[in-house]
């Protein structure tokens, strides 16, 4: 009920006063995509996996999105390195490697997302949430002190149990979420393709909430549909040009490609986007990672 109640008075807050907050766009293109070259982007996220690094591979990944006037997005999965390994400080000279090829270069680094969900996928996921928090916050702190401009992403899915995996408000920069349409996926599980709005009201209004001097940022933004070829244009242009109606929203990050796994009994969905969406709404570039904090509202 709190969180209902403070998302309609922020957002009405904000219509009356007329106080919608500029983002900025960003994308992940998976495979051999062309949309990243487009100049509309001023964020780009690369994965790595943390356990597979070789010198050289974040250097390379800074060099590209600086070519191309823009500030990487690192999301850096533990796939398979134990939680209480990070906590123990048994990785600690892994990170510090990774973290000496950000150096003073402003990067944002989302580590080990969707903490809160259970996905077979993801080993990091679904654990208690103390183990968790304890692993991330041991990163961050080794982090920071290789790379002192670092922001740091930390990104659940948006589910109920959020809340149980934050790790507190030293160690986070920014709050993050996701927010996919899968039209066959969304009426199966729910009767009827979601809006935008559907999703990004009950995700909004659970992250927001849980620390509210923090900016957030939408990490994945996606839709298909396997009738409907206009589906994802028509969500997605829908959704961009709403976000500047949610207090403390920084930026947007599309993601574009195939997921390989199955959505319950749907075939897996194709959010491969073909071309940019028009937005009309107010935009303008995200503050770099090393930069004053944003003023929230």
């Amino acid at each position: 009920m709190y969180r209902k109640l403070f998302l309609t008075l922020t957002l009405l807050s904000a219509a009356v006063a007329g106080n919608l907050r500029a983002y900025d766009l960003g994308i992940f293109e998976r495979g051999a995509g062309k949309l990243s070259a487009d100049p509309a982007f001023k964020l780009e996220m690369k994965f790595l996996e943390m356990g597979d690094f070789k010198p050289g591979d974040v250097k390379k990944l800074i060099a590209a999105e600086t070519a191309k006037h823009r500030t990487l997005v690192l999301s850096i999965e533990p796939r398979d390195l134990p939680l209480e390994k990070i906590t123990s400080g048994g990785y600690d000279p892994l990170v510090k490697k990774i973290f000496a090829e950000i150096g003073k270069t402003p990067v944002y680094i989302r580590f080990a997302h969707e903490m809160e969900t259970p996905h077979t996928d993801y080993s990091w996921s679904g654990q208690d949430p103390k183990t968790y928090t304890d692993a991330y916050n041991h990163f961050v702190s080794v982090a920071r002190k290789v790379a002192p401009n670092t922001k740091f992403i930390w990104c659940p899915e948006g589910e109920e149990s959020a809340g149980d995996f934050y790790p507190g408000s030293d160690t986070v920069d920014i709050i993050g979420l996701e927010i996919y349409s899968y039209a066959q996926y969304d009426i199966s599980a729910y009767g009827k393709p979601l809006s935008f709005k559907d999703t990004m009201d009950e995700r909004y209004g659970r992250v927001a909430t849980i620390d509210m001097t923090k900016p957030v940022m939408i990490c994945e933004l996606a839709a298909f549909s396997v009738m409907d070829p206009n589906y994802a244009m028509n969500w997605i242009t829908d959704a961009l040009n709403s976000v500047p109606n949610y207090p403390r929203m920084q930026a947007v990050i599309l993601f574009s490609g195939r997921d390989p796994v199955p959505w319950g009994t749907c075939p897996p969905p194709n959010f491969t986007l073909t071309s940019v969406p028009v937005v009309t709404a107010s935009a303008s570039p995200t503050p770099t990672p090393g930069a004053a904090p944003v003023k929230t509202n």
